[in-house]
């Protein structure tokens, strides 16, 4: 497509004679165009186009005083027009470069298809109606270049037929010398701060760490007191430090604890002071021998002499010498282990052997007089129906041998009673020792039997029996101990509570079997049984239940009051297998 109207030419009429002027042309006066348009055209199209020239001259002034290159490409990349800084950079006339295109105008003798303002100038002018602009760095002209490319349509409404371009090429050397200058400016400013940076950071790292290796050093010493001091407060036993005269100068808190005393209280007083009158004479041999710079361990009675609060404290003491860095004694300390517990055990101990001891010899006097009820009961009933029987049978035999007659088989036939009365009171003694049923029914059916026999027997107290439990839950080993628990209390109950009501009852429940008897009769103050001293016999059954209960792993307990009846109850936390 030809080129039909631009800025840089002006069309005189759609006729074949046309007219071009351009402003760059020489040799022709503004007069002599003026007397040729006068000729061509009517006066007010004349006025018409020296309003048009008069812009046309104002727009190329501006645009040749511009520092830019600024051309007008028409749309087959061709230049159309160009400013003056054409001529200033050496590239050539204004007139001359028309037909020319900006790869050719900039690099006249490069051919080389890869050159980055070849590819830019051609691919530029098939881009749509935008701006698009690239900085380069031009090694033929030695400059620094902005290139920009302006597309437009000559028609908005139809754009695609009729395009032209306005490239615009800008030297930016010094733009971008200043540029590196300062890039390298501040590069050597940074480069100095940080250097300096480095110098205050190791300054400061430096400083640091002698603080902190100062701080450490300190928290090292406070660390090592505070861990001395912790050590000695807190260690299970007391501590106490004397001067020369035995005045207490430092004590620990174990100290304090273990006299339920205050620091204020026991500092500044003298250690013979603490030391209970039964063990002073010791404590001053303890004393004597330290001067002498033997070191011993004593045990030895602590007390209070300032507050009667009746604490009493067993220890072990041991004392040491104090000496200054010279070795010279200036005090004392003393460590002192509580051994009240040791001490409460042994006597415990010892009461508990005492008391075991008793309970032999109450043991062995309810052997020796279970035997002699045994054989009470042998020689008055089994053994007089054994004699009755001897008798009887004696005088039948005697009778048959002199004459055989009904008498003599009547008496005869009178000892069956008798041996029959022998079998019963056999049975007897043999269900009072250890029923039989407890091992071949059941701990169930021997305390149902027994409570039977005993309402047979005794018609005051009323008895009721409740079992909330199987025989699976009840060991082999507990049915004896539950039967003799059941029984001693049964009999307690009858003769010595006057009650009028007994109930006695075994439950299973969480696992747990649990055995009670209660009563309703008179009680009793259970303090009076530890200090009772009428016989050797007293309390032996209780002792006895309790023995039995706690020897086969229950947990037993007593509990009475005058008036208000007596409970007895056993719990045999794990469950029987």
């Amino acid at each position: 497509m030809a080129l039909k109207k631009t800025a840089s030419n002006l069309t005189t009429s759609p006729s074949s004679k046309v007219k071009t002027f351009h402003s760059a042309d020489t040799g022709t006066t503004f007069k002599d165009r003026r007397q040729l348009l006068a000729s061509l055209y009517p006066p007010s199209h004349i006025k018409n186009l020296e309003l048009a020239a008069l812009a046309k001259q104002e727009w190329e002034f501006t645009a040749d005083s511009m520092p830019q290159l600024i051309c007008l490409v028409n749309e087959e990349g061709y230049i159309v027009r160009a400013n003056r800084t054409v001529e200033r950079w050496g590239l050539g006339k204004v007139a001359e470069i028309r037909g020319r295109k900006m790869h050719e105008l900039l690099h006249p003798n490069c051919h080389d298809v890869q050159c980055s303002l070849h590819i830019f100038w051609e691919t530029q002018f098939n881009l749509s109606n935008t701006v698009n602009e690239v900085q380069v760095e031009d090694l033929y002209l030695q400059r620094y270049l902005q290139l920009s490319f302006h597309a437009h349509p000559a028609k908005p409404s139809q754009p695609t037929e009729f395009r032209y371009g306005v490239a615009i090429v800008e030297d930016i050397s010094k733009l971008k010398l200043a540029e590196n200058k300062l890039k390298i400016l501040n590069f050597e400013l940074e480069t100095r701060v940080e250097a300096r940076t480095y110098e205050l950071l190791d300054a400061n790292r430096q400083l640091k760490q002698e603080i902190e290796e100062r701080k450490q050093i300190e928290a090292d010493l406070k660390k090592s007191r505070g861990e001395f001091r912790l050590l000695v407060e807190t260690m299970s036993e007391g501590l106490m430090i004397c001067d020369k005269k035995g005045i207490i100068t430092y004590i620990n808190d174990r100290f304090c604890e273990m006299l339920g005393l205050t620091r204020k209280e026991i500092l500044s007083r003298s250690a013979l002071e603490f030391i209970a009158e039964s063990s002073q004479k010791l404590w001053g041999l303890q004393t004597k021998k330290l001067k002498a710079g033997h070191v011993t361990s004593e045990e030895l009675k602590l007390q209070s002499p300032i507050k009667s609060t009746g604490i009493e404290v067993w220890a072990k003491v041991s004392p040491s010498r104090l000496l200054d860095e010279n070795g010279k004694t200036i005090g004392s300390f003393a460590v002192f282990t509580d051994i009240s517990a040791r001490m409460h055990t042994e006597q415990a101990l010892r009461a508990s052997e005492k008391q075991l001891k008793n309970l032999s010899q109450q043991v062995l006097s309810a052997q020796e007089q279970e035997r002699q009820r045994l054989s009470g009961e042998l020689h008055d009933g089994i053994g007089q129906t054994l004699s009755a029987v001897k008798f009887y049978v004696e005088t039948a035999i005697k009778a048959l041998d002199e004459e055989l007659n009904q008498e003599s088989v009547f008496k005869i036939k009178n000892v069956v009673p008798k041996i029959q009365d022998a079998i019963i009171e056999v049975r007897r003694i043999s269900m009072a020792l250890r029923p039989s049923m407890l091992d071949d029914i059941g701990i169930l059916a021997t305390l149902t039997w027994f409570c039977r026999e005993s309402a047979l027997v005794y018609q005051n107290p009323t008895i009721q029996l409740q079992l909330d439990i199987t025989e699976e839950n009840v060991s082999f080993q507990n049915k004896i101990v539950i039967f003799r628990i059941v029984q001693e209390a049964f009999n307690n109950a009858v003769k010595h509570s006057q009650a009028t009501f007994i109930c006695i009852s075994l439950s299973y429940l969480n696992e747990k079997v649990e055995l009670n008897i209660e009563d309703n009769g008179i009680g009793f103050t259970t303090s009076r049984i530890s200090t009772s001293k009428k016989t050797p016999l007293t309390g032996l059954g209780l002792s006895s239940m309790r023995e039995r209960a706690e020897f086969s792993g229950g947990l037993y307990s007593l509990n009475s009051a005058k008036g208000k009846g007596t409970r007895i109850k056993v719990v045999w936390p794990h469950k029987a297998s």
